[in-house]
């Protein structure tokens, strides 16, 4: 963490915040909230803004999806790390390989099949007029949220792709760092 973000003697507070787990960033947050505010530029909030709301104006939907990892007697699988499969004869949504990211070498490959479901681990938004309705109220209530600034696909929902979410969270550091405030 960057000693820049904060006033001195707040140090455990901020390493605190790199470090949470969700329930614990909620105490954190009610610390900086009704605590001492310490000097930090705010915390970068990327999780879903429902949860974080406590889903007091209702829950919005999210899709999900389930990874089943399998090993291979061979030293590749596909010619590329990730292959997409949009039909709706094939059950899961693409397959990725790893060591094409890492350049691994290694007479055995893992792959991962990547299957879309309804519950679990929220990933995307899903895109529906009603559902942005409801995610505009939430924003009302972040923009409301002192020292909390919301970021990403399940912050903002949308969908982004990560490269766009660690942009965007580059970014709103830039701006604080600098001094500017969060753009709407």
């Amino acid at each position: 963490f960057d000693t820049k973000l904060m006033k001195p003697g707040c140090v455990l507070l901020q390493a605190a915040i790199f470090g949470l787990e969700a329930l614990e960033y909620f105490n954190a947050y009610l610390e900086l909230k009704f605590g001492e505010y310490c000097g930090l530029l705010g915390v970068i909030y990327t999780g879903p803004i429902d949860e974080f709301f406590d889903w007091r104006l209702g829950k919005l939907p999210y899709r999900s999806a389930r990874f089943d990892f399998v090993t291979l007697p061979q030293e590749r699988y596909q010619s590329v790390a990730v292959v997409n499969h949009p039909s709706a004869s094939v059950a899961y949504t693409r397959v990725a390989e790893f060591k094409h990211l890492t350049g691994q070498e290694h007479p055995q490959t893992t792959i991962a099949f990547e299957y879309p479901q309804e519950d679990g681990e929220p990933f995307w938004p899903v895109p529906k007029p009603e559902n942005h309705r409801l995610y505009e109220q939430y924003r009302a209530l972040a923009a409301m949220t002192p020292h909390v600034h919301f970021v990403g696909r399940l912050a903002t929902y949308r969908y982004i792709d990560i490269d766009g979410a660690v942009a965007q969270a580059l970014k709103l550091t830039d701006r604080l760092l600098a001094g500017q405030p969060e753009a709407a």
